[in-house]
């Protein structure tokens, strides 16, 4: 709602929830991430989608529904560490989930050949961007 009470125009249609189970509990930190130490890991998500149109529009409706939602991934979370898996689907409507959680097996070789990238694209740009201000100056 804009602060005249009139609706605004969404183009979004779907809001998707991610809820990430880390095996044994252990989450991935930003050392592993960047440098890539940790051995492949396996990392669980469990997907689920609502549609746009059913998400509140005002402060107090929006807040009420995070919180429902954050309670439900803590029943997620606390399902998964009790049993390994996420549990299957809902009876929702409108609701769609995995019925299957996709496991990712987090590898450091494709870290480094992220970063790698990363730095042969600065190194590449500043060369380039280098090159354009000494012909211009």
């Amino acid at each position: 709602m804009t602060k005249h009470g009139a609706a605004r125009p969404t183009h979004v249609k779907w809001i998707v929830d991610i809820t990430i189970g880390y095996e044994h509990g252990k989450p991935l930190d930003i050392q592993t991430l960047t440098s890539g130490w940790r051995a492949p890991y396996p990392t669980t998500l469990h997907y689920r989608h609502f549609p746009s149109s059913e998400v509140p529009r005002d402060e107090p409706g929006l807040t009420e529904w995070l919180y429902e939602r954050f309670a439900e991934k803590e029943e997620l979370l606390s399902h998964f560490y009790s049993t390994g898996r996420f549990p299957a689907g809902t009876a929702r409507p409108g609701v769609r989930t995995t019925d299957e959680a996709v496991e990712i097996t987090f590898s450091p070789w494709w870290m480094l050949s992220i970063h790698l990238f990363y730095l042969c694209s600065t190194a590449l740009q500043w060369y380039a961007v280098s090159t354009i201000l000494q012909r211009i100056l």
